[in-house]
């Protein structure tokens, strides 16, 4: 017996083919008998003629491979009988060509070992088996005649279970002058199961460059049945359907019916260069990014995003998709590395929908297709890929609901289908998916409220249904998920309170209940409190409450949650003081409670929190001091004070070596500008900060001539001061700027010239100070500029104008620049006509001035939103301001 299952399935007429042997006598006529008898010389006999060329045997050796193919043969008998065959079925494939072959071959062979038995009786026995081979001889050249007819068409060679004409060696012997016997193609009696593909074989006139039609396919539709294939109309009708492109393509497919593939294999490569030719033609594969090998004669398992289940392959993709794994090998199924067991085509860019062929890749274990541009609903049929593991869905634009046939899935353990356009309401029996380890529903419009039986998910870890528009109350069951790590509910309409069970979830890390409507146990007429029960989970490291309309004050038991590194609290009603408990949090790594009512000034123990990075304070009614203690946080990257009532700017800032933004706006300090703060971000000669805001201050004195050395400096905002002295030359060193703004100060002196090094700057503000002079005509090198503003400068003096002198002809090379303010000062004589050049302005106001002459008739042509000037201007087009 064969030692493996695949030996079983396949036949190799070489093995049974001396062709090649020089030493044998030449073969008889396809089809006679022609016994030769052993002599001494060259103890050989000669067989009946196969269709696979001349066979010549020695007696053991011709028993020994007799015996051999028997047994192959009785292994197809036996399939034949299990599967309820009473008769032998006739298409045109090419797999059940070589079988019915392989029956001739065989009934010649039994007539061989018949008469060789006979040499061994008496004649007259010898004669009534001689007659009876006889007779079965010419019954297996009728057969073989027979097949070659019903193969041969209109006298077209053999085709394939798709149409491929077979190699001339492996078609039927003819006689050369005779033509194929054309024989009635329909036998229903017979073949009952191919009805439905025999119905259009009468349509002879059927023009090959139409749409593919069971007439053109023949008994291979039969065999596509056979294989799980389910046709469509649109195959025979819509020659642009996807269906209809991939039965042509199979059709001159040269991997389909390759003679050494078993029939299991055939179906098997059938079904999976079918469901991938689908998936090519559905995706608009000719727009993919890679996809290297679809569509060619490549073994289906090269085919780039396909794995089959091969050691190989899971040892070079360590058995991952985005971190989830893979099964093994599986060394039991002799067509286990055959079998496409991953589909991984995320940020692929490809669009359309997902075709119901996709069922065809029976074996799939993981589907990956995150990241791109799919459409339309998610086919039915995917649940019956009764073993997948993963299905990565992520970020698409699916429609549609989730299907209550998702619990046929029971060995999933990752379920993504988050940012999509996914509706309804998450199916109850989802409950049932017990080896779920992930599931991400979020970004959605799904509706309804979370299912009890979501507790049954034991196994799960993570559960995200945040941004959805999810109500109702969360069920408290979700207790039973003891396994539960992420739980992100977070922008619903969720209403009532946490459930007590919560605290059962112990090994819970990140809890996500922002911007829902839940009361807290607190009744419409009452202020919304904390959910107390979440300060008793002290293995928590994420808790986000924000947007709950909490209307209370912080409890310091909030101190209990010392493995926090990140808390969100902000966009809630907030009030009283941060209680100094917030000291123990000091894993805390983000710290976000702006836009709240805090009052009182920072608790000093703030600066304990040595692994914050980042600090979100804004918007509260924080007073006094800054702490001087903030000079502890020595990794500190973002501190946003702005929009509070803080009054001064302790030194101890400046030892913030990892700083990148430091906004402090819109407050009440006072004083100078401490020397020490240009210090702020420097770490070991390294420059990290990035954006400097000190805007709508009280500060006084000069701009540090220090500041000049933030050279990856972006954003400095000074304005809205009481700043004096000049503008320092140093900022030209500042060549990574792109807003720079220094309005309402009183700033004296001229533009420095120094300012074209900005060649990065997009936003200049030097309006309302005390500038004088002219405007350099360098401002011109500033090609990157969108808005400039110059507007209201005047002379200490307060009869005296500010900037003076002409508008720089130069400045038309500013092809950028959108909105120019040069208003309210001296400047003199005509306006420049290479203003007109600046194609991207929107907004030029240049009244109160004391411009002379005509306002360019061109810029009448650039439909500018704002264009003011003086009355006494001569202007088409323009907006006058009149005193």
């Amino acid at each position: 017996m064969p030692n493996n299952k695949k030996q079983l399935y396949e036949y190799d007429p070489d093995e049974f083919d001396d062709e090649d042997d020089d030493s044998l006598p030449p073969p008889p006529p396809p089809g006679e008998f022609q016994p030769s008898f052993s002599n001494e010389e060259d103890d050989r006999c000669y067989s009946p003629v196969s269709e696979f060329g001349s066979n010549s045997y020695g007696d053991d050796h011709n028993q020994q491979q007799g015996s051999k193919f028997k047994s192959h043969q009785r292994r197809l008998l036996e399939e034949e009988e299990e599967a309820g065959m009473d008769e032998i079925e006739v298409p045109t494939s090419r797999v059940v060509q070589r079988i019915n072959r392989q029956e001739a071959v065989s009934a010649k062979l039994e007539m061989e070992q018949e008469y060789k038995q006979s040499m061994h009786t008496p004649f007259w026995r010898s004669k009534y088996v001689l007659a009876a081979i006889a007779v079965l001889a010419i019954t297996a050249t009728f057969l073989g005649v027979f097949l070659g007819s019903r193969s041969s068409e209109d006298n077209s060679p053999i085709t394939s279970a798709v149409g491929e004409s077979l190699p001339s060696d492996e078609q039927p012997n003819q006689q050369p002058d005779e033509q194929p016997t054309q024989q009635p193609v329909e036998q229903p009696s017979q073949q009952p199961s191919q009805q439905p593909s025999q119905q259009p074989v009468e349509q002879k006139d059927v023009s090959p460059s139409t749409s593919p039609t069971t007439a053109a396919f023949g008994a291979d539709v039969a065999f596509l049945t056979d294989a799980g294939i389910e046709l469509n109309e649109q195959a025979y009708e819509d020659p642009d359907s996807t269906q209809s492109l991939v039965l042509e393509w199979i059709k001159n497919d040269s991997v389909i019916g390759l003679p050494d593939l078993s029939p299991e294999e055939q179906k098997l490569n059938m079904r999976q260069r079918f469901a991938a030719a689908s998936l090519y033609h559905s995706f608009g594969g000719d727009d993919w990014e890679g996809g290297q090998g679809w569509m060619s004669g490549n073994d289906i398992c090269q085919w780039e995003g396909l794995t089959c289940d091969t050691a190989d392959v899971a040892a070079q993709s360590d058995g991952n998709i985005r971190g989830r794994k893979t099964r093994s090998l599986n060394n039991q199924d002799p067509l286990a590395s055959k079998r496409i067991i991953q589909v991984s085509l995320g940020k692929k860019q490809i669009s359309g929908s997902i075709p119901s062929e996709i069922s065809l890749l029976k074996d799939l274990e993981n589907l990956a297709m995150y990241d791109n541009k799919l459409s339309g609903s998610i086919p039915e049929s995917i649940y019956s890929l009764t073993k997948l593991k993963v299905i990565d869905l992520e970020d698409n634009k699916l429609t549609g609901t989730i299907s209550s046939l998702v619990d046929q899935l029971t060995d999933l353990r990752f379920l993504a289908l988050d940012w999509n356009l996914l509706t309804g309401s998450i199916p109850s029996n989802i409950g049932n998916l017990n080896e779920l380890d992930k599931l991400w529903l979020g970004y959605n419009k799904l509706t309804g409220e979370i299912p009890s039986e979501i507790g049954y998910l034991s196994k799960n870890r993570q559960l995200l249904l945040s941004n959805n528009e999810i109500d109702g109350t969360i069920p408290s069951q979700i207790g039973n998920m003891i396994a539960l790590e992420y739980f992100d509910i977070g922008d619903n309409e969720l209403n009532g309170d946490i459930p007590s069970e919560i605290v059962k979830l112990e090994k819970l890390r990140k809890l996500l209940l922002d911007n829902n409507n839940f009361r807290f146990g607190a009744s419409d007429s009452e202020p919304i409190p904390f959910p107390t029960v979440i300060f008793s989970m002290t293995g928590l490291t994420e808790l986000s409450l924000a947007k709950c309309e909490i209307a209370v004050a912080l409890p310091s038991i909030i101190g209990n949650l010392e493995s926090l590194t990140t808390l969100n609290l902000n966009d809630n009603e907030i009030i009283g003081n941060l209680p100094k408990e917030i000291g123990n949090l000091k894993n805390i790594e983000e710290l976000t409670i702006d836009d709240n009512s805090f009052v009182g000034g920072i608790p000093t123990t703030i600066g304990q929190l040595t692994s914050i990075t980042k600090l979100k304070m804004h918007r509260n009614f924080f007073d006094g001091a800054i702490p001087s203690e903030f000079g502890n946080l020595q990794i500190l990257k973002d501190l946003t004070l702005f929009d509070n009532s803080l009054t001064s700017l302790p030194a101890e800032l400046g030892d913030m070596k990892k700083m990148e933004l430091f906004d402090v706006g819109s407050n009440k300090i006072s004083g100078n500008i401490p020397v020490d703060i240009s210090n702020m971000g420097w770490d070991s000669d390294l420059d990290n900060l990035i954006v400097l805001v000190l805007e709508d201050n009280e500060i006084t004195g000069k701009i540090p001539t220090e500041f000049g050395y933030f050279v990856k400096l972006e954003t400095m905002k000074l304005g809205q001061n009481k700043l004096t002295g000049e503008i320092p030359m140093e900022v030209g060193f500042m060549t990574s700027i792109e807003e720079f703004s220094v309005s309402m100060n009183a700033l004296s002196g001229t533009i420095p010239v120094e300012i074209q090094e900005l060649v990065n700057i997009d936003r200049l503000n030097l309006d309302h100070n005390y500038l004088t002079g002219t405007i350099p005509s360098v401002i011109a090198k500033l090609v990157n500029l969108e808005v400039l503003r110059l507007n209201n400068n005047k002379n200490v003096d307060e009869n005296k104008p500010g900037l003076t002198g002409t508008l720089p002809s130069e400045i038309g090379n500013l092809q950028a620049l959108e909105e120019l303010y040069i208003n309210n000062n001296g400047l003199e004589k005509n306006i420049p006509m290479e203003i007109a050049n600046m194609n991207s302005l929107r907004i030029f106001a240049f009244q109160y001035n004391v411009f002379t002459g005509q306002v360019p008739n061109q810029l009448c042509d650039l439909n500018l939103d704002k264009l003011h000037s003086d009355c006494d201007m001569q202007c088409t087009c323009c907006d006058k301001v009149c005193d």
